[in-house]
């Protein structure tokens, strides 16, 4: 986004960055990714609840490893046209999570998992 605003910005993706400084910078259109964290927790509330929702442009390419333990864990999600439905209608199995880096675990997401495993048997 800072180099479509006239920033000169090298390097991205690599282990050194180089900045060029600019006089000014313009403005441009950017759309910010959806909150993973966000979505997440809407998931986990649906399973609390035995809800069904779905979550409007939801980041599922984001998400992985939480969504596969959600999954393991009895609930359905799956990608519903520019959504996903989360369905939380089954008893909650007990999962194991161990938190990582990007693009695992969040250790965000370890309070309100927790609270989902206070439901499951196990």
């Amino acid at each position: 986004m800072l180099n479509r605003m006239g920033a000169r910005i090298q390097g991205m993706g690599t282990s050194v960055i180089e900045i060029e400084g600019v006089e000014s910078l313009q403005g441009v259109e950017h759309t910010v990714v959806p909150d993973r964290i966000e979505a997440a927790t809407l998931m986990v509330a649906a399973g609390l609840t035995r809800g069904n929702i779905r979550i409007l442009h939801c980041p599922i390419h984001h998400m992985e490893a939480v969504v596969n333990k959600l999954r393991e864990a009895g609930m359905e999600i799956d990608r519903d046209g520019d959504g996903v439905r989360v369905v939380g209608n089954r008893r909650i199995r007990s999962v194991d999570v161990k938190t990582l880096p990007y693009p695992g675990f969040p250790t965000d997401m370890q309070a309100q998992f927790m609270v989902l495993m206070s439901l499951a048997r196990g």
